[in-house]
């Protein structure tokens, strides 16, 4: 049993049962095929359990004896002497046992510590062997990689070379497509230039031949117009008197519901030998421009007294039996007289025009001379190109609904009125005034010969009203803007607000009025009611605050658009340098003058608005967050810009939109990049317009690619003038269907 036990620790079966040797010291078991084996329990000695029992027992019996007995000395010397006997028996026991197993572990320890050794030395001669065979491998991967990039290169050589063989086909198929492609287009071309040459040729053997037949008409006319004249009775009217511009009396208020202080009074006396001296006609103006834009009115109602006056004392003449009345019919006395009043009115506004410039030079006094001289020619009664018989044709015409007769005869009154009325007149006369003043007369002879039948036969008297009105559009429709204003003014002084030639003329001119003007006049209505709405607060409702804010209100709408939209882009730019914190009041700046200029020429996508979208764009740049309000801004840009190059495209310069296209993709190419459909389509247009060009168009395109600032020159060239009234700009012109004024880009 001892041998059994002392194998025990150095014979363990494991799991598998196999025997496995541990080695024990200091009692903790080694396993021998382990360098870290886990720590294994000593086995029980048998001298301790011998120790223990003996303790125990001596323990037990200690305490029963003294429980049961009462202290004895003699008996606890005895156990006590029996107890240190037996701790050290136990003692010296322990001590050899202990020496044992010490020994015995070493032994274990070293056995295991060669093993240990030995398969160290297999594990590293296995590692070296694994090495070899990674490296080996290797070798042969890299082997096959570089048969295979081999391979590969030479296959992308073989399709490089087929590619460019391929290519360089193309090339010439292309080439060849080309050439017969253009000598295709120049043989059209060449064809195209000779039929255009036939039809020059012809058109201009046609107006030759026109101008010869109007050259012989005319000849044939003024011949009839010589001999009509020497036929004819001539009567003449001649009103005189002068014009008066000084400065007013202090304290002098102009008239209407703003009065405001007088700076200049023009005053128009006119008479005659036959009416006498009218009374003066005289008003006090705030400032020279509105004394010349008022010029011609007062002038019209002063030759008007002064013909009324002058009619007055014929008729009186006729009730004598003498005058011009003895020869000629009311209507055309009267007729007379709206010529005279016309003629007198517009020279009497030129010389009142030319003292007010006197008197913006130099303020003071200055009178100007006025004399006018109208004569009126009458056949002999009976007479076929007699007013009266000319007349009656047309009405009757009119009456039978034979449209193309009485339109014929209109029209020939309307010429020879209108050229009778030119004839020595002391300044140009408005556009069409001669035209409405022979209509008039015609609508003036129909009612008064037949007054009665005014009623009964409407339906006709509307056709003579719809005969006049087509002939003056007609006569009208290629006046330039803005020049039938002043022919309304004095048509209405002469034949009255009420006539209906007057209502159509001043229909006419409002139609005929350009953009740029109808804004200068929304411009000025709104200054007029902001200065009312002024006088009515100062006068209603007196509190400081609102009556600032309207002076203020009143005093912008005094400043013309293009001067504050200027002050507004300046400011928001300089606000814009001044660092980070301003960018946002400049950005409030620059919008409102992007709008308020959008309004003022009528459209958001008109090109006048370029140079205000440019200066808001730099401005929205500064900052990362406003990036997509500013790629917004460019397309916008872009989008006007396309705008300009089809109409520069339409009026025939090809190669300056081509230009215009390519010069805004270089430049929003960056800021908005190639995939931003504003940019792909002006560069899609651009190549199809360049393809389309002729070589020398082509060749000037591709100098064209080497200037800087296209785009900056179209923004020049559509900026503002900053002032109101008849001033035209480039870019009001771009609304009569035109490039307005823009220079070649290529």
């Amino acid at each position: 049993m001892q041998e059994a036990e002392t194998e025990a620790p150095g014979a363990l079966r494991n799991a598998y049962g196999s025997e496995q040797e541990v080695s024990l010291e200091a009692g903790i078991a080694v396993d021998a095929h382990s360098l870290c084996p886990p720590p294994q329990p000593a086995p029980p000695s048998e001298y301790g359990w011998l120790f223990a029992l003996a303790v125990l027992c001596a323990a037990r019996l200690s305490r029963t004896q003294t429980q049961a007995n009462q202290f004895r000395p003699d008996l606890a010397l005895v156990e006590v002497e029996a107890s240190w006997a037996g701790r050290r028996q136990a003692a010296l026991l322990g001590k050899q046992d202990k020496e044992k197993r010490a020994a015995e572990a070493a032994e274990r320890l070293g056995v295991a510590r060669l093993r240990a050794d030995q398969r160290e030395r297999v594990r590293l001669q296995q590692d070296a062997a694994l090495q070899a065979a990674a490296a080996k491998e290797a070798e042969r991967v890299r082997a096959a990689a570089e048969d295979k990039r081999r391979a590969f290169e030479a296959d992308e050589a073989a399709l490089a070379a087929e590619l460019q063989q391929r290519t360089e086909a193309e090339r010439r198929i292309l080439e060849e497509a080309a050439e017969r492609a253009r000598a295709a287009l120049e043989q059209r071309r060449r064809k195209a230039d000779e039929a255009r040459a036939r039809l020059e040729a012809e058109r201009a053997r046609a107006e030759a031949e026109a101008q010869a037949r109007a050259q012989a008409e005319l000849q044939q006319r003024e011949a009839e117009r010589r001999e009509l004249r020497r036929m004819q009775k001539r009567f003449a009217a001649r009103f005189e008197g002068g014009v008066d511009v000084s400065r007013p009396a202090p304290g002098t208020l102009t008239e209407g519901r703003l009065p405001k202080p007088a700076i200049v009074t023009i005053a128009i006396t006119l008479g005659s030998a036959l009416g006498g001296q009218a009374s003066a006609a005289s008003e006090a103006y705030a400032s020279i421009n509105t004394a010349n834009e008022g010029a011609l009115t007062l002038a019209g109602q002063a030759a008007a007294a002064a013909a009324e006056r002058y009619a007055s004392s014929v008729r009186l003449q006729a009730l004598g039996g003498q005058g011009a009345l003895m020869a000629m019919e009311e209507v055309e006395l009267q007729h007379w007289m709206r010529a005279a009043t016309v003629r007198t009115a517009v020279g009497s506004a030129r010389a009142l025009r030319e003292a007010l410039q006197a008197f913006a030079s130099a303020a003071k006094p200055h009178h100007c001379a006025v004399e006018v001289r109208t004569e009126q020619g009458v056949l002999p009664a009976g007479h076929s190109r007699r007013a009266e018989a000319v007349l009656a044709c047309i009405v009757a015409a009119v009456e039978r609904d034979d449209d193309s007769s009485a339109a014929a005869g209109l029209s020939d009154l309307m010429d020879e009125e209108a050229l009778q009325l030119a004839e020595g007149a002391p300044a140009p006369l408005p556009p069409c005034t001669g035209e409405a003043l022979g209509a008039a007369f015609f609508l003036d002879f129909m009612y008064w010969q037949r007054p009665a039948k005014q009623v009964e036969a409407s339906p006709w008297y509307e056709a003579a009203g719809a005969l006049v009105r087509s002939q003056l559009a007609e006569r009208t429709r290629l006046a330039p803007p803005d020049t039938l204003g002043e022919a309304a003014e004095v048509i209405s002084a002469a034949l009255g607000g009420d006539h209906a030639v007057a209502r159509m003329a001043a229909e006419l001119a409002r139609a005929n009025l350009s953009s740029a003007r109808r804004a200068a006049l929304v411009e000025q209505e709104r200054l007029r009611q902001a200065e009312l709405a002024e006088a009515l607060v100062q006068e209603e409702w007196p509190d400081e605050v609102e009556a600032a804010e309207a002076r203020t209100a009143a005093r912008e709408a005094a400043t013309p658009v293009p001067e504050r939209v200027w002050a507004l882009q300046n400011v928001g730019s300089a606000l814009a340098l001044q660092g980070p914190r301003e960018l946002a009041r400049a950005r409030q700046l620059l919008e409102r003058a992007v709008l308020l200029k959008a309004d003022w020429v009528g459209r958001a996508r008109h090109p006048g608005v370029l140079g205000e979208l440019a200066a808001l764009a730099e401005v929205l740049d500064r900052t990362p967050d406003w990036q997509a309000d500013a790629a917004g801004v460019r397309a916008r840009m872009v989008s006007i810009l396309g705008d300009v190059a089809e109409r520069c495209y339409q009026q025939g310069d090809g190669a300056s939109a081509c230009a215009l296209l390519e010069a805004a993709t270089r430049e929003m190419e960056g800021p908005l990049g190639l995939g931003h459909p504003g940019v792909r389509a002006a560069s899609r247009r651009a190549e199809a317009l360049f393809a389309s060009l002729s070589p020398e168009e082509r060749e000037r395109v591709s100098a064209s690619r080497r200037q800087e600032g296209i785009v900056r020159r179209v923004i020049q060239a559509y900026g503002q003038a900053r002032e109101l009234g008849e001033v035209r700009s480039r870019a009001s012109a771009w609304d009569d269907d035109s490039a307005g004024g823009l220079p070649h880009l290529a």
